[in-house]
């Protein structure tokens, strides 16, 4: 299964808060930048709440959508550990709870503190390991399947509930940040939600996509080859 979206859960959360001076936790609204690429490292962030995404600005001045990042994940922890300059630039996509350490803490607690240590290990190791993944199945899955298994997991972690009827999701990531996720042009990503659609899987109103049917998402590939063999559409 692809992970999209990097979320330890609120298990993590405790796990980090009791370890370390964390400040207070501080509520941002959508859009407000915490570091930017090329910052000095003085501060390492926990997500308590929301959904953060990370960019970085390339070569020939185009962003780049890095990662998706949930409940539980830290932000900024590689730069303050190296002490080198931030790679990307970090935005809240939704309405985010995010305590704080100081990056020379975060280097005391990583070398005095070996419960810190080790969970520190484990959070990198499982960044890695989720990245190949996501790299050789990016490079295998059809694109209708990557961007299904998006919506799934970006439900998941919405505050949307579960419902078998309707549900309307929205959708805070711009077209083309979500196009890069999937790795498809923002062109192709319009006729392939055209395309689903007419499946009767869903419709686009604006920034929020509407599940017509829940149940034929959460099973998944097989549902919806189901619907795609059933569909009269030329287009196939």
């Amino acid at each position: 299964m692809l992970n999209w979206i990097c979320q330890p859960g609120s298990a993590t959360v405790q796990a980090w808060r009791a370890r370390g001076d964390w400040s207070p936790s501080s509520v941002y609204p959508p859009g407000r930048e915490l570091f930017r690429q090329g910052d000095w490292p003085s501060t390492v962030y926990l997500i308590e709440e929301g959904l953060i995404k990370l960019t970085h600005l390339a070569a020939e001045g185009h962003p780049v959508i890095v990662g998706l990042y949930a409940r539980g994940s830290l932000l900024g922890s590689t730069a303050a550990l190296l002490q080198q300059a931030l790679l990307t630039t970090a935005e809240t996509v939704t309405p985010c709870r995010i305590a704080h350490l100081r990056a020379a803490e975060f280097r005391r607690l990583v070398q005095t503190d070996p419960q810190f240590s080790l969970s520190l290990h484990l959070w990198n190791g499982q960044g890695w390991r989720a990245a190949v993944q996501q790299l050789s199945l990016l490079r295998s899955l059809p694109a209708e399947r990557r961007f299904m298994t998006f919506i799934e997991e970006f439900w998941s972690i919405s505050r949307t509930p579960r419902s078998a009827t309707p549900v309307r999701l929205p959708m805070p990531l711009k077209c083309w940040e979500l196009a890069q996720l999937i790795a498809v042009t923002p062109e192709y990503l319009s006729r392939l939600v055209a395309r689903l659609e007419r499946y009767g899987l869903l419709r686009r109103e604006g920034r929020c996509f509407t599940i017509l049917d829940p149940r034929a998402l959460e099973r998944g590939w097989s549902g919806m080859a189901t619907v795609r063999r059933s569909s009269t559409s030329p287009d196939r």
